[in-house]
């Protein structure tokens, strides 16, 4: 049995280790915390081990720093003189480099997004160049249980962290404003954010299912001269392309200046 120690139990760490507990009876999972509430919180979770201190748990297979980045250098650190295999950090900006030199460990990076919550995640991970196959083998399998695993070179890490990353910030924005539009329009609040919801999540799985370029997709539902390419014609005017497009580039630009 593989032993996963996860140091810090706040969203994202604590959502790891819920999924972990609950989905991956062959793992053991102890996860080191110093708030003494998060730590209570965590106890209640079958499968789960809590411990405050790294020292406490002494080795495991892999290490997951799900700590803020101010803090990691330390984790790592203290991670060098202990027994561990696979040091994986899922700290924004915190490059390769600097995780492998503070723990002296085979290490990756992952960038997690806020749906591994619920499973439904996207996790885009770069390995170091210390890992073995069977390493990367058991880390990609931890966050297939978040939900889909995307590996990528380090250098595409930026990119992938304004898509994935922030990008259900931008669902969120999305969402919110439509259904805002459709009370304006007098449905209530509860109708508009089914029709809403629905709508985002069918439209994602036939992107998927899909091997046709979203532009055919959407030209199947705008019709000359009827509803929607009246509305499109609106976000084209007003550059809704243009907008996200300079988003994402910021988003990108912001993630590289973080790592540096």
């Amino acid at each position: 049995m593989k032993k996963v120690c996860i140091v810090g139990g706040g969203a994202m760490g604590g959502a790891i280790a819920r999924r972990l507990a609950s989905t991956r009876e062959d793992l053991s999972v102890t996860v080191c915390e110093t708030s003494a509430a998060v730590r209570e919180s965590l106890c209640l979770v079958k499968g789960l081990a809590v411990t405050e201190s790294l020292v406490d748990v002494g080795g495991c297979d892999v290490l997951i720093a799900a700590v803020k980045p101010p803090t990691v250098r330390r984790v790592l650190e203290q991670a060098a003189s202990l027994s561990i295999g696979t040091v994986v950090s899922v700290a924004a900006g915190i490059p390769l480099r600097l995780v492998e030199a503070w723990s002296g460990k085979a290490s990756a990076r992952v960038m997690p997004n806020t749906p591994s919550l619920i499973g439904e995640g996207m996790s885009v991970v770069s390995f170091g160049g210390m890992v073995s196959e069977d390493q990367r083998s058991v880390v990609l399998s931890i966050f297939e249980a978040m939900g889909q695993v995307l590996e990528l070179p380090e250098s595409s890490f930026d990119a992938a962290t304004a898509l994935s990353g922030a990008g259900p910030a931008y669902v969120y924005l999305l969402i919110e404003a439509l259904v805002d539009a459709g009370c304006a329009q007098g449905l209530t609040r509860l109708d508009a954010r089914q029709l809403v919801t629905t709508t985002f999540t069918g439209a994602a799985a036939m992107v998927q299912q899909s091997t046709e370029h979203t532009a055919v997709l959407r030209d199947m539902v705008t019709s000359p001269g009827g509803v929607t390419i009246e509305a499109v014609g609106v976000l084209e005017k007003l550059g809704l392309r243009g907008i996200l497009w300079e988003a994402v580039e910021k988003a990108a630009d912001k993630s590289s200046q973080m790592a540096q």
